[in-house]
């Protein structure tokens, strides 16, 4: 049904899908080979960097993810803008001065340097295995979201997924790496404006504004700021959510070329360094704001039960806030199901196929008598939900599915938003899915081109035989007629990859579960590299091997009573010790004469004396001026 979408939120999402293109465009005349194309020339300022990382770390599925952690814990969720201030000193005294320090085209260039080329590979392996199933893995929540904002449920959500992937690649393939931070830098204002929208919009629809939102969630438990008890199960308990959330930023900007590439390509270490202050600012503001709006969500629709959508309420289990099933596992409201959505026209039908519960006793209805406001003609959702008990002078709040809170702010947006201010919500959300998204298809193209085609020759012998010349003569020119069409290849590819996975129940479960499995084992073999002079290439090598195929395990065993985010913590722990410890077993201990410039307290980060350097990579493989020019 296209119910809510005006004319004039359509003219908003239809301008800013265009601003998308017209950024690639804009940038497609300066690319004339892989250092512009992948690095930007090197000459990024701080601004856009800092703008564009915020996107990165803010991608359209957090996007729904922080509010709903703001309507089921309130300050409770306070870990997650709180990590992004633990990983800063790390990011902005180790990983830029060494990163940009060293030149490196590549971030497993470095694994080069400090380990070997077996070790560069396997973990260029891992990152591409990573970056694929996140990108395609966290697409299709937001692209649901844009529906239900839309108005629009009943188009499949695999349209939606093929026509911002597309644009993905296309921006990727015009802009190169100018493309992708800009276009970030424009998702995240876009998600700054849907928020102060959202926020403004609540506070206008319940009476007394922001002082009853504050007398709500004080009077029902959401101020409480930490819970003292350790609980395996709880993903937001401290003891898991603020090693998980240091954990997965730290990934981003250590061990993911996605993320990592823009700071490669800033115009100098001091510009690298203050986009990563300034994205944390940036993150300071913008991460609590999604986190309140999250507890607005609650409060507004704790005065405004009606507004509840009843397949949030109805056939709830409320011990586990799951559907409930009937005897051979099927749901008796299937939510995918068009035929199974309450509404006044179909609720007479769904009462006499005995579809839906009473919430108390959890009989069937039998008669549809009380349950539609017969002036409004709206299904009473009151009558479909159980409600907690009271606390104090106020009611107890209603229960609903555990998936709700995911939907509520673009149903929000949809119900409530006047025209035109829908429209800036989906603009929000369009452009936090299309901005990862085109940072992951130039992210994976970077690596093959500069860690398989440079390193590995992948293609080089093809490419030459194309331009009529050796191998060793290609130049960064030569490249970029590798890379550019790579990019489309690479966007196509993970953009149908992503539309097949919104055929499974759970995309984005997958994706965490690789997540944990690929991101911890990487980033501690980042770590011990730069963090320890013992570390040996035999002893990075198994230790990712083996705490890979250890996560993955534990991740497909793993005992209900442990929650996920011991996934990507465990397989951290155990990779960083497993490797510590080989290495007093396996591999010959470089001198620190040639680790200086690699290791922390080993000379000065990113700087390799004179006497002992050795051409990075991109220097020995690549001739052209341009790149031997840069600094």
């Amino acid at each position: 049904m296209l119910a809510t979408l005006t004319s004039l939120d359509a003219l908003v999402c239809g301008l800013a899908l265009a601003g998308i293109v017209l950024l690639g465009l804009y940038f497609s005349g300066r690319q004339r080979d892989t250092s512009e194309f992948l690095l930007a020339g090197w000459s990024l300022g701080w601004r856009p960097l800092a703008a564009s990382l915020v996107a990165m770390l803010v991608p359209g599925q957090l996007l729904l993810a922080l509010p709903a952690a703001g309507y089921e814990l309130g300050l409770r969720s306070w870990v997650v803008p709180a990590a992004a201030w633990i990983v800063l000193p790390l990011s902005i005294w180790i990983l830029v001065p060494l990163y940009r320090g060293l030149g490196l085209s590549s971030i497993y260039e470095y694994l080069e340097e400090r380990f070997d080329g077996r070790v560069r590979l396997a973990a260029g392996l891992a990152f591409f295995a990573l970056r694929v199933a996140l990108v395609a893995g966290l697409v299709a929540g937001p692209c649901r979201a844009v529906l239900l904002a839309a108005g629009w449920t009943a188009i499949p959500v695999w349209w939606v997924v093929l026509l911002i992937g597309s644009l993905a690649a296309l921006v990727a393939f015009l802009g190169g790496m100018r493309g992708v931070v800009w276009s970030g830098a424009a998702a995240a204002l876009a998600v700054a404006v849907a928020v102060v929208v959202l926020i403004g919009a609540t506070w206008l629809a319940i009476d007394g504004g922001p002082a009853r939102i504050a007398q709500i969630a004080s009077g029902l438990g959401r101020t409480q700021t930490a819970a003292a008890t350790f609980d395996w199960s709880d993903d937001w308990s401290q003891w898991a959510a603020l090693p998980y959330w240091s954990l997965a930023n730290l990934a981003l900007l250590a061990a993911d070329q996605a993320t990592t590439g823009r700071l490669l390509a800033a115009k100098d270490i001091n510009a690298a360094r203050t986009a990563c202050l300034t994205s944390t600012l940036g993150l300071t503001l913008l991460l609590p704001a999604l986190l309140y709006l999250g507890v607005c969500l609650w409060a507004f629709y704790y005065d405004h039960p009606s507004e509840l959508r009843p397949q949030w309420v109805a056939n709830i289990d409320g011990v586990t806030r799951q559907p409930i099933r009937d005897a051979k596992g099927r749901l008796l409201l299937d939510p995918a199901n068009p035929a199974h959505e309450i509404s006044a026209v179909t609720l007479e039908q769904l009462i006499a196929q005995r579809r839906i519960l009473q919430p108390n006793n959890k009989e069937p209805f039998t008669s549809s008598a009380g349950l539609i406001d017969a002036e409004t003609n709206r299904v009473l959702v009151e009558k479909l939900a159980m409600r907690r008990p009271p606390r104090g002078k106020l009611n107890g709040e209603f229960i609903v599915a555990s998936s709700a809170p995911l939907q509520m702010f673009p149903a929000l947006a949809a119900d409530q938003l006047p025209m035109g201010a829908a429209g800036i919500v989906i603009v929000a959300l369009l452009a936090a899915t299309t901005a990862p998204l085109v940072a992951g298809i130039h992210g994976l193209t970077a690596w093959l081109v500069f860690d398989l085609h440079r390193r590995f020759g992948w293609l080089k012998s093809r490419l030459a035989r194309r331009l009529n010349k050796t191998p060793e003569q290609l130049t960064s020119a030569d490249e970029l007629r590798l890379a550019r069409p790579l990019t489309l290849v690479v966007g196509l590819a993970v953009t149908l990859l992503a539309a097949l996975l919104t055929h499974l129940a759970d995309p984005l479960h997958l994706a965490m579960l690789v997540t944990g499995a690929l991101a911890g084992p990487l980033l501690a073999i980042f770590l011990l590299g730069m963090l320890t002079r013992r570390a040996t290439a035999a002893a990075a090598l198994i230790a990712l091997v083996v705490g890979t195929g250890s996560a993955v395990a534990f991740a497909w065993l793993r005992p209900a009573t442990f929650a996920e985010a011991w996934n990507l913590i465990f397989s951290f722990a155990a990779t960083l010790l497993l490797g510590f410890l080989l290495s007093f077993i396996l591999g010959r201990r470089r001198p620190n004469t040639e680790l200086r410039g690699l290791v922390v307290g080993c000379g000065t980060l990113g700087m390799r004396p004179a006497e002992e350097l050795r051409p990075t990579i991109r220097r020995r493989q690549v001739t052209s001026d341009d790149d031997r020019a840069h600094p």
